[in-house]
């Protein structure tokens, strides 16, 4: 996968994430359950779209991409930088 494909991917996926996880969603009830975890796991876990890159995205990275692993922090940047764009459409 190339770079520009694997950081979209990351970005949608923590986007995607963020969009079922909220009240009244499809997965709304596991975003209730998920504020029971102590309070710093909120962001990364579920209330913040660009925190939830690094949770999301660095598993979905090392499954898929084939870059070393100096690429990671750039990646994941440019990641949070595709969800800020995605988050300003709405």
């Amino acid at each position: 996968m190339d770079s520009v494909a694997i950081v979209l991917l990351m970005a949608f996926v923590a986007n995607g994430a963020y969009m079922v996880l909220l009240d009244g969603m499809i997965l709304g009830f596991l975003g209730k359950l998920m504020d029971r975890l102590p309070i710093w796991l909120h962001k990364p876990t579920h209330t913040c779209p660009f925190c939830m890159v690094s949770v999301y995205g660095i598993p979905l990275w090392f499954f898929l991409s084939d870059f070393p692993i100096y690429m990671l922090p750039i990646h994941l940047i440019a990641a949070c930088g595709a969800v800020g764009i995605m988050q300003r459409s709405e």
